[in-house]
């Protein structure tokens, strides 16, 4: 049982690295000679043929593989949620503590991978060991080289809007948007628990400047959407829905993460006022409510009707409670 959770953390590791270490098989495959590589005995279908030309992963492998790994999250969610990683240690705190290096840093080396849909599984398990530390251990957990990191996987990938295109989830393909959704919402959150428990006022300017730009960008490609929504044919309107809704729980997030991050007395509010975040807030909060209403009004069916009521809920708190911000920064 001792040796467990690290075994796991190793399966989960080899799977993470499976698409790169394939595409580098691939690349050595395409340059060798079609006799060397395929004497007859091996038949491909239309669908693998066309993924090894493409060094890609056919599809039904892709899926296997993300299944493989979300049940790997999920087991090794429970290890560190159970503080099970200090299950046969000696007892010693600076033991635990080692463990707890030892899987952060096989984490943080799984980011320097290029495919997001594994970034969304390896920062959840990020999430959940920055959950469990005590604010003590977080502070050693974290350096600069893996904020940059996590910062720049934040900034570089874009959920599509009205000027680009999502990749279609039809026949069981992976949603690539609400892949990066899943992987940018576990971002911020790990900078927001970063960011509330003791830290330099370097990092806080990074994951502040960070947030803003996300929170600048959901709110001008929200305003953007909605231009298009009221012309456009009804499959069309649904997909812009849903790209509303993606905006609006990015946005409620970051709003959440930035209240925390200055809400109290010890915060960095050298930082707030530089940043000017409050001039965001004000600029943002507008656009969130608006937006809050529409999707209400524009869900489709029961059941969406129905779970907009619980998401609109929760999101209208965050619009309240930060109105409330507003007001609490405005009279300090």
């Amino acid at each position: 049982m001792a040796g467990l959770p690290l075994t796991l953390l190793r399966f989960f590791r080899c799977w993470v690295e499976f698409p790169s270490a394939f595409a580098t098989a691939l690349r050595a495959i395409n340059l060798a000679p079609h006799d060397v590589i395929n004497n007859g005995s091996i038949v491909e279908d239309v669908e693998t043929a066309n993924s090894l030309k493409a060094n890609n992963l056919p599809a039904l492998a892709t899926r296997d593989i993300d299944e493989i790994l979300s049940t790997c999250v999920l087991c090794l969610g429970n290890v560190v949620s159970c503080n099970l990683l200090a299950v046969g240690s000696s007892g010693a705190d600076e033991e635990k503590s080692n463990v707890n290096d030892l899987f952060w840093q096989n984490l943080v080396s799984m980011l320097n991978a290029d495919d997001h849909n594994h970034h969304r599984h390896v920062t959840s398990l990020i999430l959940s060991l920055l959950l469990h530390n005590q604010p003590r251990s977080q502070i050693t957990l974290v350096d600069m080289t893996t904020l940059d990191r996590l910062i720049s996987l934040l900034l570089t990938h874009r959920i599509a809007t009205a000027d680009t295109t999502a990749v279609e989830s039809d026949d069981g393909e992976i949603d690539d948007d609400e892949v990066i959704l899943q992987m940018q919402r576990n971002i911020i959150l790990i900078l927001g628990k970063m960011c509330t428990s003791t830290h330099s006022e370097t990092m806080d300017t990074k994951v502040c400047r960070a947030l803003l730009s996300q929170l600048t960008l959901a709110v001008s490609n929200g305003d953007d959407t909605s231009i298009v929504v009221g012309n456009a044919r009804k499959q069309d309107r649904e997909w812009q829905h849903q790209e509303q809704r993606k905006l609006v729980i990015i946005t409620h997030e970051i709003l959440n993460v930035l209240m925390d991050m200055y809400g109290n007395d010890d915060c960095h509010e050298q930082v707030f006022v530089k940043e000017c975040v409050l001039d965001h807030f004000r600029r943002c909060i507008p656009w969130f409510k608006r937006t809050i209403k529409r999707l209400a009004a524009n869900s489709s069916s029961r059941i969406k009707k129905d779970h907009m009521v619980e998401e609109g809920f929760v999101w209208n708190e965050t619009a309240l409670n930060a109105t409330r911000f507003i007001k609490y920064k405005q009279n300090h």
